[in-house]
């Protein structure tokens, strides 16, 4: 499967509510190319509310742009996918009950993820999640430019749980940037 755009968009007040536990996108085996073109993310969300965060005093997104109660991608059976980066939030609000990314990984082989840019990028973003927002097993992350997770513009990331669950051998990999790089308000 080869994408080089989005494979969802939530643009302009437009929400996703679901209540389902699969997963929001479930690649298993095979090898996959989503949101190769610069500037993608194989999820984009643009919400348009903004409003001061109680803690920060910052303006993040304060609607609600998705809910979902499984993971938004999960990948298993060995599946490599590369991708610009998994997850975009601007000025948009998303509650995770699930991990954001999941990766299961086969007897034989690693489930791997590449992005060529951070993983999650939270502009004017805030992400609560129950956690781990990160979880894998026998997975492997590669990360080539950038960190893993990032938060720039008062973004806010809040879990309740653990940030990341890495079993069986699993590895993240960031070759060009900090793990987690959080900067002030533009």
């Amino acid at each position: 499967l080869n994408v080089p755009y989005s494979l969802l968009g939530l643009l302009n007040g437009s929400r996703l509510n679901s209540s389902s536990n699969d997963p929001l996108v479930w690649l298993q085996g095979g090898n996959y190319s989503l949101s190769t073109l610069k500037g993608t993310a194989i999820f984009d969300f643009w919400g348009t509310k903004a409003a001061l965060d109680p803690d920060t005093q910052v303006a993040v997104g304060s609607g609600p742009t998705a809910a979902h109660a499984g993971p938004l991608l999960q990948a298993s059976d060995g599946a490599a996918v590369n991708t610009q980066k998994v997850l975009k939030l601007d000025t948009a609000l998303l509650e995770a009950t699930m991990p954001v990314i999941k990766l299961i990984g086969s007897a034989n082989a690693h489930t791997s993820l590449t992005t060529e840019s951070s993983a999650i990028d939270l502009l004017k973003g805030k992400l609560i999640s129950i956690g781990p927002v990160i979880a894998l097993d026998k997975g492997l992350i590669n990360v080539n430019n950038g960190p893993l997770i990032n938060l720039t513009s008062g973004s806010r990331l809040i879990t309740l749980g653990d940030l990341l669950s890495l079993t069986n051998d699993s590895k993240i990999n960031v070759f060009k940037g900090p793990l987690i790089s959080v900067s002030g308000v533009d």
